[in-house]
């Protein structure tokens, strides 16, 4: 498995155990998905992912540097508070020095460094979407 594939999966683990999450109202990357008028939906992506040599010497690791980015989209007409609230439980299950496992990365797998909200905006007449950002790093043992 690569480690791009191992990263994606950790951290759409990780939101996966969300509370009150809805597989079925998740807009995941690359596969199909019909929004529903009305009905609030979660769109996460890797939007940044880097790699560099972190070790000098024999054996080589490779840090990889990443934002995770979920967007929550809410209905328009109705205020913010709601779409907030979901960003507040994304920020806290998003918690810097957060790790999780993650299949061929070194221990502890994808950890936290941050997660940071962008305030809720319209993005058309029928949707506000408020965003999340998590700022992750994992490290790799290069072959």
């Amino acid at each position: 498995m690569s480690a791009m594939v191992s990263i994606r999966d950790a951290l759409n683990g990780r939101l996966q155990t969300l509370p009150a999450f809805d597989a079925a109202n998740c807009a995941w990357p690359g596969a199909p998905y019909v929004e529903k008028p009305g009905t609030p939906h979660l769109r996460p992506q890797i939007v940044g992912l880097t790699r560099v040599v972190s070790s000098l010497g024999g054996s080589k690791i490779l840090r990889w540097n990443g934002i995770f980015q979920i967007a929550a989209h809410y209905p328009a007409g109705k205020g913010t508070d709601a779409v907030e609230k979901r960003l507040d439980d994304l920020l806290e299950h998003f918690k810097s020095g957060d790790a999780y496992a993650a299949a061929g990365l070194l221990d502890p797998g994808v950890r936290v460094l941050s997660s940071a909200p962008q305030p809720a905006v319209p993005q058309d007449a029928q949707w506000i979407q408020g965003i999340v950002r998590v700022s992750f790093f994992a490290d790799q043992l290069q072959t």
